[in-house]
This record gives structure tokens, sequence and C-alpha cells, in this order.
């Protein structure tokens, strides 16, 4: 103990200057000498609770760190918004995947097809469909619906026979409304050729047909004359629907007559057709032309 004391208080006069003894050996003043300009480093022991534990200069240093601390708090969130921002960014440029979150198909423009056109009823595409007309002959009575791109003249012959309205289609030859007086015949359609003689539907149509034929230039026999006759009906009224074909005769097509004929109120009815070109669409339109006939009082 007395040597530890002597070499304790030998280098604390040496340290403070006031070592005016003996020196130390040569090893430890070299070691001694060496440590004169080196500033302590501070050694952080452990930290439990708020207490540091350490010793000599270590306290000093445990000052700084809590002089430093302000500083230290601005400096982690300044990095912590450092931080957030780019991952901010990262999120904005980066679809959101996690539980619950599915990434979503991007929208496309879609086009609704537009409606396929449709055909106009009773004609082609872009057809307009007919307008028609009413002409009504309360002297005869009658009425009947044309159409209206028609021409119509009533009387057509001066000179009789009276009873007469011609119809004159865009597509067809001469259509005739004849139309007798109480218990007489329907007028021929021709100046002075007198008038229909028979009193029954049937005989009717056979008289109209043969008239028909007759009248052209050269008429071909009967016997050659395919003819149809059938029953049928005007404005609830028994009637008679018939045509004959003629044969080419020098044409590439065939030809046709049509009539329809009725009495009612013992008057006779007949419509008469003669197409100068026969396109086959008569065969729609004038049965069409005379079911839309009307009976009326005189």
């Amino acid at each position: 103990m007395t040597a530890q004391n002597d070499l304790e208080g030998t280098l604390g006069a040496w340290l403070h200057g006031d070592a005016t003894t003996t020196p130390p050996p040569e090893p430890l003043a070299r070691a001694i000498e060496s440590t004169r300009s080196v500033r302590p480093r501070p050694a952080l022991v452990a930290l439990i609770g708020s207490s540091w534990i350490g010793a000599g200069e270590t306290n000093v240093v445990r000052g700084g760190i809590a002089n430093l601390r302000p500083g230290i708090a601005v400096i982690s969130l300044a990095a912590a918004l450092v931080v957030a921002v780019v991952l901010g960014a990262t999120l904005v440029r980066s679809p959101v995947v996690g539980p619950g979150a599915t990434s979503s198909p991007s929208a496309s423009s879609s086009t609704s097809p537009s409606p396929a056109p449709t055909e106009a009823a009773g004609g082609d595409f872009g057809t307009p469909l007919p307008s028609y007309k009413t002409f009504a002959n309360p002297a005869y009575g009658w009425s009947v619906s044309y159409n209206a791109d028609w021409s119509v003249f009533d009387d057509p012959f001066l000179a009789g026979p009276h009873g007469v309205t011609q119809f004159v289609p865009w597509n067809a030859g001469q259509l005739f409304v004849l139309v007798g007086g109480p218990g007489a015949g329907a007028p021929k359609p021709c100046s002075g050729c007198g008038t229909f003689r028979s009193r029954a539907v049937d005989d009717l149509a056979v008289e109209v047909l043969e008239f028909l034929r007759l009248e052209n230039v050269n008429p071909p026999a009967s016997s050659e004359l395919p003819r149809t006759i059938g029953r049928d009906s005007l404005d609830g009224e028994d009637a008679r629907y018939g045509y004959q074909t003629y044969p080419p005769n020098g044409h590439d097509f065939p030809s046709r007559d049509f009539v329809f004929v009725a009495i009612h109120g013992r008057r006779q009815y007949v419509i008469v057709l003669t197409p100068n070109i026969a396109d086959g669409a008569e065969a729609d339109w004038f049965p069409k032309f005379a079911h839309d006939l009307r009976f009326t009082t005189p």
C-alpha cells in the first residue's frame, strides 16, 4: 500500500505541474507523456432508465448528447419527411396492391353499334310508302281509294256512255270502273259500244272477258286463251275475279286482262284492267284496288 500511495502521489504531482521530485521510470513516463495531447474519448457504457453509467470525462459527453437532442430531432423529422415524400411518389406511380385492393382494368371507350337499317314496309330500302286519295262518284253510288300518283278521268267519253271512270296507273295501261243504272247493264269502256247484258255474276265475268278479247286487232281464239275465273267479294257483295293470258305473239312477254264484277242494288259494277305491259305486279295491286271499292247510296 505504501508503494502504491507513493506512485499515485508522484503521478499526481507530475501531471499537475508540481513534479519537482524524481520523474517516474522511463517506460511509465513515455506512456504518460503520450496522453497529454489526446482528448479523452467518451465511452457510453449503458442506458438504464434516464441515467448514464460512466466515469470521469464520460459525464461531459453525456451533457453534449443532451445538448444535441433538439438538432437530432429536427434532422430525424426532416429525414422522415423525405422518406414520406419518396414513398408517396412511389405509391402514386404504382398501383396499390395489397389485402382488399385489386387493380382495376383501364377504362375503354365503347361505341354502341348503330341499328341496322330495316326495310320499309311495301318497298325497298329508302322507298317511301305510297300515299292514297279517295275518288267518290255519288251519282253511281261508289267510292274507291287509289294511288295518289295516278291520274283520274271521270266520264272520259263525251258522247257516252256515262258511268265510266278511267284511272291511269303509272305502271299499267287502262283501268276502268264501269257502273250502270238500276236494272241496266254496266257500260262498255268504249264510245258507242253499248252495255253488258248479263244479269248473273258468273255470266257477267265471262261476257266482260270475251269483250276484251274481241277488242284486239287480231284476237286469238277462245280455245287458245287460258282463262281463270274465281269467287271473290266487293265490299261484302258476292263477286267474281277473272283474268285471261295472251300468248307472246311476237313479244318477249305475255299480257293479261283483269276483271272484277259484282251486282249491288240492281246495279252492275265492273272493274277492268287492260295492261300495256304485264310485269307481274298487277296481279297483286289490282285485287287490292278492287277490294278498296266501297258502295255508297246514290
